[in-house]
């Protein structure tokens, strides 16, 4: 579910279900949350990131050109024990989802259509390979309206 927003003359994206999932899993309590735009791009230095306890990418995974970069670098400047949360469309549910399907065709033709922008394809296993290369550990997932959102920590050993 999202909530558009006017701000400033820009009409800005609000993703409901990872507030309700940072909600539900107490994320929004610490006063040091820093939301990572899924429309712009900032540049953070280490001194301001060593307060953050907590990490909100508001953009898809799967949106993400260099995730592998992304993730290493997040890694690099995190303080140990920082909570990175995140969300992905599981392509593999996709994909079984349709697999029986007579439509089949018809999906994968929308699926381009509505995908133009650069959309890696992602599962889990993907995804927990990717953060476990850079010191990352899952320790939740759940699916809501088909994405699925996260929780990992940044252990520096």
């Amino acid at each position: 579910m999202n909530l558009t927003e006017e701000i400033e003359g820009r009409k800005e994206v609000y993703d409901l279900n990872i507030h309700n999932y940072l909600n539900t899993h107490n994320l929004l309590k610490d006063k040091h949350v820093l939301f990572i735009s899924s429309k712009h791009f900032y540049f953070y230095n280490n001194e301001e990131m060593k307060y953050v306890n907590t990490i909100v990418f508001l953009k898809k995974l799967n949106e993400i050109e260099y995730l592998y970069d992304t993730i290493r670098n997040l890694h690099s400047i995190l303080n140990e024990n920082t909570v990175f949360c995140g969300k992905f469309i599981d392509n593999k549910r996709i994909n079984i989802l349709f697999m029986f399907s007579k439509y089949t065709k018809l999906f994968d033709v929308l699926s381009d259509i509505l995908y133009k922008k650069y959309n890696r394809p992602l599962s889990l296993n993907n995804v927990d390979y990717c953060l476990k290369k850079y010191k990352f550990k899952i320790l939740n997932t759940t699916e809501i309206d088909g994405v699925t959102y996260f929780y990992a920590k940044n252990y520096r050993l």
